[in-house]
């Protein structure tokens, strides 16, 4: 009777009370803690970021176009802010387990403990994430398993005052037995702070469309402003409020956790020991099929750019009756057709023959029969230098070079243009016969492929000509 008794589990407290604890806790603290919370919050949130997401596409173009000492003095003050951002997370971290302690001081204070903490702090997550990545190499399960276990090794390390394998044993020892009663608790948080956020979205969305509808009759400026408003009303909502009181509620299931198991969790080193054998494990097994790992993401990102940049060989001319062209796609165009209007007002049919030999090299042919109406024969090199003049008056276009002359006795232009805003150079031919106008027309972008496929396009456009085709094009 008695061993039935002490196997009776004791229950947590519900979701509501855990968040209504935390909601006290949040507005008890708030005048003493906001900075914590809006700059911990903002820390937090990065820190989550970075964990799920390393992608820098777009930084590349961006950083290219600053000088150098410039780039060091911002990427200098990007590091320094993001320390600072992080530093205040742990700081916030710091201060919940103090205010809950009686031990908190102040911001100063807050501070101090936690740059003395960083580098700890540093290697506990280091372990935790080797930890984790290993045991998730094992069909991914053990990897959630042992995520439960280890949810409190970040308070453990502020509240328990534990360092290295010890915050992860004091979490696994904590949470075991209890693993879908935490974990459980944590999903029902999560899904009410999605739930708040929705709310706000669309509160702040109809907001937004009303004061825009109503302001912008007044001013444009207004409607700006008032945009701008609600956008910084939602990141004061998210880092000021949704962050900060998430950590809180993970604060308040570890406490209620603690005291629900009150002396029930005594240490016990001959477990320590098998649980810490198993997190080492776990580090093993992710240390040594990180090199299988590596090699195996080398091999695809290799075949994937090769794939991205290989130019296949040709297969010869490709054939067309509607402009009775031939011209070397190296493989078969798509087809398609455009009404277009003159600057007369005249309307006519462009025909546009496509090819993407790969993800970062295409050619096409457009093709025109103009009308009478659009004389294209007193004059030919006027009416090509004018198109040359219409493709280049647009914005973040460059004209790198151009070229009058005859291509095979027909009047034409060869002209390159560099377009900033996609980083991708043009190469094109216009050319008249008569009414007909032909379009050739090769990009590619600017990187370390660019003289290859340079060369790529200058056969593309050197392979066509005008012969009437033996194959008829598909439209």
């Amino acid at each position: 009777m008695e061993n039935t008794q002490a196997e009776v589990k004791k229950r947590m407290a519900s979701v509501d009370i855990l968040i209504e604890n935390a909601w006290k806790f949040y507005k008890t603290n708030f005048k003493k803690l906001w900075p914590l919370f809006l700059l911990g919050g903002i820390g937090n949130s990065l820190s989550l970021r970075f964990n799920y997401s390393g992608s820098s596409t777009g930084f590349g173009n961006i950083f290219s176009h600053i000088s150098m000492p410039l780039l060091v003095s911002v990427i200098i003050s990007l590091l320094a802010i993001v320390l600072l951002l992080y530093i205040s997370k742990l700081a916030l971290l710091k201060s919940i387990s103090d205010v809950h302690k009686g031990q908190y001081v102040g911001c100063k204070d807050a501070y101090s403990k936690a740059t003395r903490l960083f580098w700890p702090f540093i290697l506990v997550n280091i372990i935790f994430a080797a930890a984790l990545f290993g045991a998730s190499l094992l069909l991914v399960v053990p990897g959630i398993i042992l995520y439960g276990y280890l949810l409190f090794y970040q308070i453990e390390f502020f509240d328990g005052d534990k360092r290295n394998f010890k915050a992860l044993l004091g979490s696994w020892a904590l949470v075991k037995k209890y693993w879908w009663a935490v974990v459980g608790r944590l999903l029902l948080v999560s899904v009410c702070i999605f739930l708040v956020i929705f709310a706000f979205v669309i509160a702040a969305v109809i907001a937004g469309v009303i004061g825009w509808l109503v302001l912008t009759k007044v001013s444009l400026v207004l409607g700006i402003v008032w945009g701008s408003i609600l956008a910084i009303a939602f990141l004061a909502f998210i880092f000021l409020f949704v962050e900060p009181l998430a950590l809180i509620i993970m604060f308040e299931i570890y406490f209620n956790l603690k005291d629900t198991r009150a002396s029930e969790v005594l240490e016990n080193p001959a477990t320590d020991l098998h649980r810490k054998r198993k997190i080492i494990a776990s580090i093993i097994i992710g240390a040594v099929a990180i090199v299988p790992l590596v090699y195996l993401q080398v091999v695809l990102v290799n075949r994937l750019q090769k794939a991205q940049t290989e130019i296949p060989v040709s297969t010869g001319l490709y054939h067309s009756d509607i402009g009775s062209f031939s011209a070397d796609f190296l493989g078969t165009p798509t087809v398609s057709q455009k009404e277009k209007v003159s600057v007369a007002g005249t309307s006519y049919t462009m025909y546009f023959f496509k090819r993407e030999v790969n993800p970062n090299l295409f050619f096409t042919v457009g093709y025109a029969n103009f009308p009478p109406s659009i004389n294209m024969t007193d004059d030919p090199n006027k009416a090509l230098n004018a198109g040359i003049n219409n493709v280049t008056k647009g914005s973040g276009i460059e004209l790198i070079s151009s070229k009058l002359g005859l291509y095979k006795g027909y009047p034409s232009i060869d002209y390159v243009v560099y377009l900033s805003d996609y980083n991708i150079y043009a190469k094109n031919r216009s050319m008249l016969n008569g009414q007909n106008f032909y379009e050739i027309v090769a990009t590619y972008p600017k990187d370390k492929n660019s003289d290859r496929n340079s060369k790529a396009a200058d056969d593309f456009l050197n392979s066509f000509s005008l012969d009437g085709g033996a194959i008829k094009a598909n439209n």
